[in-house]
């Protein structure tokens, strides 16, 4: 278990948010698709189930999983590695988003850093400006001379020595103003449907991998359960239902649907 700081409880007072599925991390440990290195865990990737309870744990920006860099007892050497290879569409404009929080300011340490990487070359570096993310903020970096269509290992790596916690949550791929699936599903095509983005802006979709054939019914409703849209859809299979969300308003829905006697339930934001 690791050991919680008073910036880590401060982080829970900072960071608590709906439960949403991240496409990025909810595979888990074993399913996510990242390699995985710690000093002290085995993983940085974490779970309240994992890492212990902060008070109804809220570290995690969406969902339940996230990546939490240090955690461990002053004095105690961490480093947590995650990557992934992953290739880029060809593009003329990509670049990587994502949510990052620092527990405190006591965290702001000298020694303390998270180098973002690709292909081993340092993207960003969360080191002098840690003050600018005591609580969750969106980080965009540039990667459109990685946008050719070829396989490249995207990464991060965490180090600490005096118990600070650094957490990332929420990564997606934009590559010419069209925002990707999270990292790990533009790889992993194995789920049976895979949704995005979260949150939505102008369109929020639905793609249909192996397994899913026949017909689907699709209804999502608001946080009131009113029903905002209904549809049936015919010749699943591998294909792509794009809801135009340029109309709802900005707040939280569940989409629902109904294949061949199965269930299936997202919850997904709208932001304008």
């Amino acid at each position: 278990m690791k050991y919680f700081t008073l910036a880590a409880l401060l982080l829970c007072a900072l960071a608590t948010k709906a439960q949403m599925i991240d496409p990025s991390f909810e595979g888990g440990t074993d399913a996510s698709g990242w390699a995985q290195t710690s000093t002290n865990f085995g993983t940085p990737l974490c779970t309240v189930d994992l890492c212990g309870d902060c008070g109804g744990g809220c570290i995690a920006y969406e969902g339940d999983w996230y990546v939490w860099f240090g955690g461990a007892q002053v004095g105690t050497d961490e480093l947590g590695v995650i990557s992934q290879e992953m290739t880029i569409p060809d593009g003329n404009a990509a670049s990587i988003s994502f949510w990052c929080a620092v527990g405190a300011p006591g965290d702001s340490l000298a020694t303390e850093y998270v180098d973002v990487y690709m292909d081993g070359q340092i993207l960003w570096s969360l080191r002098a400006d840690m003050t600018n993310y005591y609580s969750y903020t969106q980080k965009t970096i540039d990667i459109s001379a990685y946008a050719d269509g070829q396989s490249h290992t995207f990464g991060l790596a965490g180090y600490s020595a005096e118990g600070s916690s650094i957490v990332f949550d929420a990564f997606n791929l934009t590559v010419d103003g069209s925002a990707q699936v999270g990292i790990n599903e533009f790889l992993n095509r194995e789920q049976a449907i895979v949704f995005y983005p979260n949150p939505a802006n102008e369109k929020f979709n639905v793609r249909f991998n192996s397994g899913m054939e026949g017909t689907a019914k699709i209804t999502v409703t608001d946080i009131t359960g009113k029903i905002v849209e209904a549809t049936t859809l015919s010749n699943i299979n591998f294909s792509t239902y794009e809801l135009n969300t340029v109309r709802y308003e900005n707040g939280f829905y569940t989409i629902t649907i109904e294949n061949n006697g199965a269930v299936f339930t997202n919850r997904f934001a709208v932001s304008h």
